[in-house]
């Protein structure tokens, strides 16, 4: 409780835990947000970038940022992607295509294309970050 809220994140203040305990109920998992400078982010693509492409090399995989111009479908393939990698997570729940088509939405003017990267392999998004 050291930093604000994040964005996109639950936040509550640290009496919630005081209150929610006395209505019975306990907790059974901890959340973590990760802060980082968006600032290196060029820094770190100049000192990962050989490893990166080394690591690539052969595999067909070609790396990409978002397109705004088109923003829905990418948004779509992200959410497809999302929904597959956490499906087994603890208390996962599939984010439907209308709310991906929201969430595109809400977040337009928000998303720095450079900062949201896909991963592809012969033209099929793989991976997303």
């Amino acid at each position: 409780f050291d930093l604000p809220p994040a964005f996109m994140m639950s936040y509550n203040p640290p009496y919630y835990d005081a209150l929610l305990k006395r209505t019975g109920l306990a907790k059974i998992q901890d959340l973590y947000a990760y802060c980082g400078d968006f600032r290196l982010a060029d820094k770190l693509e100049a000192r990962i970038g050989s490893a990166v492409a080394a690591a690539m090399e052969g595999m067909n995989v070609k790396i990409r940022h978002l397109d705004p111009a088109r923003m829905r479908e990418d948004v779509l393939a992200y959410i497809e992607v999302f929904n597959i990698s956490l499906a087994s997570n603890w208390g996962s729940v599939p984010v439907t295509p209308a709310e991906a088509k929201q969430v595109a939405s809400d977040l337009y003017f928000l998303l720095d294309p450079k900062l949201t990267s896909f991963a592809e392999i012969d033209g099929r998004i793989v991976g997303a970050a």
